[in-house]
């Protein structure tokens, strides 16, 4: 199946991913990192695999209560 250029190929079927072993977090480490929506569900993944990976993370909610 080819590629769409700009898109990213379709995950394998399965279980979902770990993000922190399927992103690329390489040189993360000591960067500050904004994520927006990181109260819940996808940004909240993303800043956490960032925060394994090394980096300062700021989270941004409109739920501010909920970071």
């Amino acid at each position: 199946m080819d590629a769409t250029p700009g898109l990213l190929p379709p995950l394998p079927a399965g279980p979902a991913p770990d993000l922190h072993t399927a992103l690329p977090m390489a040189g993360v480490t000591g960067r500050v990192i904004v994520v927006t929506g990181a109260a819940r569900g996808i940004g909240r993944a993303v800043a956490q695999a960032c925060a394994r990976a090394g980096a300062q993370v700021e989270r941004v909610d409109r739920r501010g209560p909920e970071l």
